[in-house]
């Protein structure tokens, strides 16, 4: 296929809006739409480019990986070199170590993956991780190591038509897994957002329209008069899903197959259009086109570093001097990628064997940065010598150990006390059981949480909960009708079993944790979020005033909550949940409070 200056003019539509969602500008909180536009147009142009192949060369395979390596490896491995000391002199241990796994995965093309194990695209501390945005990179790779094998399998068998139903076949699975695995909330399911299975239907919708665009069906006359037409109504369809207009409020599985479907359409028929191939081979779009892959690369790392650095959330006149300093650094790095394409200038064997070793170290730095848990023992802060112990830098090991009491059958003398809640119930635990508190109880907590299920499967527990002297309820926030519907729905319960009660609010510890650890600011304290102030608010409204203890009132000063203890040890290393330290401390505080005295 001949280069068509109108793709990447598409490109750039599709790179703006996920650099400005990942800055964080409120009229691009659809912006990540952008990746479905890059993967329709990969799906169509890599398909194009195995016909091309096929047709004129020999080792097809080869080659078309080669090229992909050359395309993809250089400004990658350049942006993670690029990363590391960064990561070191300015992340906290869980960050670094949580990074290390970035690296490893991001090498092995593989990142989406690791995020489905993990945190996850929507995560809090997403905005901080400056290769979160590799996601999409394994996708697409992970596409061009099967998809290939099976297309030049197809085309030595079969004709068109065959092709093309299989493709269509290929295309529908994938689009059914896509709507099955998506759950029906604010956000995509993780399956659906990150996994090839959900999502290699935009990049088949691509190959779809490769096929179909190679028959030159659409250059006869009758259809040269509907391109423009057509083409437009492709350019508002990825519009209306990138911009959330309040008169078509599409719900959120629908926005990306109205992306994928607009940039198929554009595909198809723009380059016979003529106002929209103007307007796409505007020399403006085509030079964002061609540096979209570099600005893709780039502008994540630059935005995460900035964000690590700041102690609140950085302003708009900030961050649009960052992403300015994107555009040179993604010149040079797009003039790196020009010089590692030429086989005149670095042959095959060279650059290969460059690329492998590069790879080797990166992923065994991210292999030091993990087994050594970030360097925590570096960090007085977050050990004690008078532990047992260690106390890892992040809280996960605390957290599971408060989770051995997840569903636990009451089956002895002493009290019942039963937790309900999120994460943050887990905290509860280890705020009483860092201070030896619960001897008289036998605690038991419930994986029924509001947050992720729906309050008609509360019934399950019922059993679990008749025989509870005393229930607690903590959630770090309940954002949807629903989900606060599934509080009161638990709160009726438990007066209709007659059982005591207390709801304890929510905790926050500001933007960002990496800066005042780094640079030792004990002093420091960190501003509460405001839709965590929010929360608390509404619980104080809808909770009766002896059922609710506002922890926020207990443990922050002036409106702001310490980030370490009165030994400097700190209080959280995710800026949600609570260090052994950090939960001895607030749970002194908390348990202060006489409605828990028979706790201690």
């Amino acid at each position: 296929m001949h280069y068509r200056e109108d793709v990447d003019g598409l490109r750039a539509i599709a790179i703006l809006p996920v650099i400005f969602f990942h800055a964080g500008f409120q009229p691009f909180s659809n912006g990540y739409l952008g990746v479905d536009i890059f993967f329709v147009i990969s799906g169509f142009l890599i398909t194009s480019f195995i016909n091309t192949l096929h047709r004129k060369e020999k080792n097809v395979i080869s080659k078309f990986y080669e090229r992909r390596a050359r395309r993809i490896l250089p400004g990658l491995i350049l942006v993670m070199v690029f990363s590391i000391p960064l990561a070191l002199v300015s992340m906290q241990p869980d960050d670094l170590e949580n990074f290390g796994q970035s690296l490893i995965a991001t090498s092995l093309l593989s990142n989406n993956i690791l995020l489905y194990l993990t945190s996850g695209y929507w995560d809090l501390s997403s905005e901080f991780k400056p290769l979160l945005h590799t996601w999409s990179l394994g996708v697409e790779e992970q596409f061009y190591i099967v998809f290939p094998l099976i297309y030049l399998a197809l085309l030595k068998k079969g004709d068109y038509k065959y092709n093309l139903a299989i493709f269509l076949v290929m295309f529908l699975i994938s689009l059914t897994s896509y709507l099955y695995n998506y759950h029906d909330s604010n956000l995509m399911h993780q399956n659906s957002f990150l996994l090839l299975p959900t999502r290699g239907w935009e990049l088949l919708l691509g190959s779809i329209g490769a096929l179909i665009y190679q028959r030159n069906y659409f250059n006869s006359p009758k259809f040269i008069g509907l391109s423009e037409l057509i083409s437009f109504l492709g350019l508002v369809l990825i519009f209306i899903g990138i911009f959330p207009f309040e008169l078509l409020k599409l719900h959120n599985y629908l926005l990306p197959i109205c992306v994928s479907l607009g940039t198929f359409l554009v595909l198809l028929f723009s380059n016979n259009s003529k106002k929209l191939a103007l307007l796409l081979k505007k020399k403006i779009l085509v030079s964002i086109g061609l540096l979209s892959y570099s600005l893709y690369l780039w502008h994540q790392p630059l935005l995460a570093f900035l964000r690590i650095r700041s102690l609140e959330e950085p302003n708009t006149s900030v961050l649009i001097l960052i992403l300015a300093l994107t555009i040179p650094i993604a010149i040079l790095s797009y003039k790196f990628e020009l010089y590692c394409k030429d086989r005149k200038k670095i042959t095959t064997r060279t650059f290969l064997s460059i690329s492998l070793v590069s790879l080797f170290l990166i992923s065994s730095t991210g292999l030091i940065f993990y087994n050594t848990n970030g360097f925590y023992k570096a960090y007085p802060e977050l050990t004690d010598d008078n532990l047992n112990d260690p106390i890892f830098q992040t809280n996960d090991g605390y957290v599971r150990d408060a989770g051995r009491f997840l569903n636990k059958e009451f089956d002895n003398p002493k009290k019942n006390l039963l937790i309900l809640g999120d994460s943050f119930a887990r905290d509860f635990i280890n705020m009483g059981r860092s201070n030896t508190y619960f001897n008289n109880y036998e605690i038991s907590l419930s994986e029924f949480n509001c947050a992720n299920e729906n309050f008609q499967e509360f019934s399950k527990y019922s059993s679990q909960l008749k025989e509870a002297d005393l229930a607690i309820i903590t959630y770090r926030i309940l954002r949807t009708a629903n989900e606060k519907y599934c509080l009161q729905k638990k709160i009726e319960n438990l007066n209709k079993y007659g059982i005591q009660y207390l709801v304890i609010g929510p905790k926050d510890f500001g933007y960002n944790i990496n800066r005042p650890l780094k640079k030792k600011m004990y002093d420091y304290h960190a501003n509460i979020s405001q839709e965590i102030l929010d929360f608390n608010e509404y619980l104080k409204f809808e909770i009766s005033g002896e059922k609710f203890i506002d922890l926020i009132e207990i443990i922050a000063i002036d409106g702001a909550i310490p980030l370490f203890t009165q030994k400097n040890k700190l209080v959280s290393t995710d800026r949600t949940h609570l260090t052994f330290f950090g939960a001895q401390e607030f749970g002194k505080e908390l348990f202060k409070d006489k409605r828990l005295a028979e706790l201690k």
